[in-house]
């Protein structure tokens, strides 16, 4: 889908910047659910709340991952069947960073 479709989630990985994207839940969680990657979910929760963030749209999955940029590694979502359904789509991932690598399947069973 393109970038202007409506969307029903963003993923984050927390990874470095607390301060960016804590804004960016702050704004996002005004109109999508938030999915947030990290490896210390009580640590980001304070972040957030410290910090003013209603965080009732925000939902964590407990993995580390190796870098911040996760539209670049992360599952990208696409219509099939004629737009009647959304799909994930993972693809090859090419740099050494396993971690990044496994977060479409972890999107994808969640």
């Amino acid at each position: 889908m393109a970038e202007w479709e409506e969307i029903k989630a963003i993923t984050l990985s927390w990874q470095g910047y607390p301060g960016v994207l804590t804004e960016i839940v702050r704004e996002a969680v005004e109109e999508v659910e938030v999915i947030i990657f990290t490896s210390d979910a009580s640590s980001v929760e304070n972040i957030l709340n410290n910090a003013g963030v209603n965080t009732n749209q925000v939902t964590y999955i407990n993995q580390s991952t190796n870098s911040i940029w996760i539209r670049d590694y992360g599952q990208h979502t696409v219509y099939a069947n004629d737009v009647g359904d959304q799909v994930l789509i993972d693809w090859i991932y090419n740099r050494p960073r396993p971690l990044d690598d496994e977060s479409p399947e972890l999107i994808a069973n969640f």
